[in-house]
């Protein structure tokens, strides 16, 4: 039997390669292509997503500071009544008589006692009271300490200073405004000190932190055995109390500093 031979005709479709990236007008067909269908399929997500990232840039924004500083009125406690009412307690138990003293800070800490045996001083719980004492309705910015101990409540040490009054009248010269600028230039200036290489305040940093100014007298004898000598000054700093200084009134220059 002869063979039947059926003629197929076989359609070959000719694939052609190339390169995407080579090719400029093919890279940005497909780039847009894509854009589009991101676009068209997505835009509703995007949008929402855009706007949450936009409010979330606006809700840690800094706000802006206007005026960051308090005028505080030194001879109104900061402390609460029961802290207040210890206080008391120590100062009738002792025999103190206080009567212009307005208490600031008070709580406890370990004061060291030096031993006979090397290595093995001795901490005794103590109570710390510092706070303004008050003449002419204006605080001494100096401030003072009562230290008591915790379990004996028997008073070992204080008053550093004795006044019987301050000369001075009690207006102030200078505004909030003017201290918080005297603050910040003068800070700018002040260096911590036994640092090497020197390292600066950063005044302006400071200036834009929670600042605090309470107004009185300052004696700037203080540390010294001489009578008192006041003036009328502005107690500066930041709402923590980690640094602060003292500014004379009305002439806003630099008397002195504490906690550097």
């Amino acid at each position: 039997m002869p063979e039947l031979i059926v003629p197929i005709t076989l359609k070959i479709k000719t694939i052609r390669q190339f390169s995407v990236l080579p090719d400029n007008h093919i890279h940005c067909s497909f780039v847009s292509n894509t854009v589009n269908i991101i676009m068209k399929y997505y835009k509703p997500c995007f949008l929402v997503l855009l706007m949450a990232l936009m409010a979330c840039s606006k809700k840690h924004e800094p706000a802006p500071k206007p005026d960051n500083i308090v005028a505080v009125d030194g001879t109104i406690s900061v402390l609460s009544h029961p802290q207040i009412d210890s206080i008391n307690v120590l100062l009738t138990t002792n025999k103190i008589d206080a009567p212009n003293f307005v208490p600031q800070q008070f709580y406890q800490y370990l004061r060291m006692e030096p031993s006979s045996t090397p290595f093995h001083n001795n901490f005794i719980p103590t109570y710390w009271v510092w706070g303004y004492k008050i003449f002419n309705k204006l605080p001494v910015l100096n401030g003072d300490v009562l230290t008591f101990d915790v379990q004996t409540k028997q008073h070992n040490y204080g008053w550093k200073r004795t006044y019987s009054g301050v000369n001075l009248d009690n207006v102030a010269k200078s505004s909030v405004k003017d201290i918080k600028t005297a603050f910040a230039a003068i800070v700018d200036t002040l260096r911590y000190p036994y640092r090497t290489p020197e390292l600066f305040y950063a005044g302006k940093h400071l200036a834009d932190s929670s600042l605090v100014a309470t107004f009185g007298y300052y004696d700037v004898t203080y540390y010294t055995d001489n009578a008192p000598v006041f003036i009328k000054a502005w107690k500066v700093g930041t709402k923590s109390g980690s640094m602060y200084i003292f500014i004379k009134d009305e002439t806003n220059s630099y008397v002195a500093g504490d906690n550097m």
